[in-house]
């Protein structure tokens, strides 16, 4: 079984900040406290990394997470969503939102639905 594309792809991006920057694969292991033969893990994309060493590695780059992120493969797989989260998706405080929508929606007594309504509202000036 080959790399996951989305490890060869940080791999790739990994190992073109390193050239970038002149470094060389000692000088960023040393940096980063791990061996070298884990960083050409990483470079060919056979070594997974974890969030947290994704975000030591962009430092020691430095440069932002999402530049490892960049242009990152997408899954085949896909789950459907509704409308609803598209909306939500949307929105900056996508979180907030959705957890109060979620919240609101397990609420049974809909005379209390109505005054919630009523108190969001008020508060939102409407």
């Amino acid at each position: 079984m080959g790399a996951n594309p989305i490890d060869e792809h940080f791999g790739a991006r990994i190992r073109m900040r390193r050239t970038m920057l002149r470094l060389s694969q000692r000088t960023l292991a040393g940096a980063l406290g791990i061996s070298v033969e884990r960083v050409r893990q990483y470079e060919s994309g056979e070594g997974q990394i974890s969030v947290v060493q994704l975000c030591e590695i962009a430092d020691a780059l430095d440069v932002k997470p999402e530049f490892l992120f960049a242009g990152v493969p997408r899954r085949r797989t896909k789950i459907e969503k509704s409308p609803m989260i598209d909306f939500l998706d949307s929105s900056p405080n996508a979180t907030e939102d959705y957890t109060l929508v979620r919240t609101y929606m397990r609420i049974k007594d809909a005379k209390m639905k109505w005054l919630i309504i009523a108190i969001v509202e008020a508060i939102a000036g409407d």
